[in-house]
């Protein structure tokens, strides 16, 4: 859990700076349950889309509604 909120900053600030097109049909790309998680709690008050992932239960909650033509990743270059 330590690091999450600057996690959620870090790709608010990457969705802010797409254009407003891009931003309109973007979703955000978790790598696993904890980016997952952390991205849909805080996200919202920040007006992140829906997160998607393959990772554990959320692979059920599926890809979403939007026509999703541009990802951003939640994951941390490494």
């Amino acid at each position: 859990m330590l690091g999450w909120p600057e996690l959620t900053l870090l790709v608010a600030s990457v969705y802010a700076a797409l254009p407003p097109r891009e931003r309109g049909e973007a979703v955000i790309v978790a790598n696993n349950y904890g980016e997952a998680g952390t991205l849909e709690l805080h996200g919202a008050q920040l007006g992140l889309p829906h997160v998607i992932s393959t990772a554990g239960s959320m692979w059920f909650f599926g890809p979403g509604s939007g026509p999703a033509r541009c990802a951003c990743s939640g994951g941390l270059a490494r």
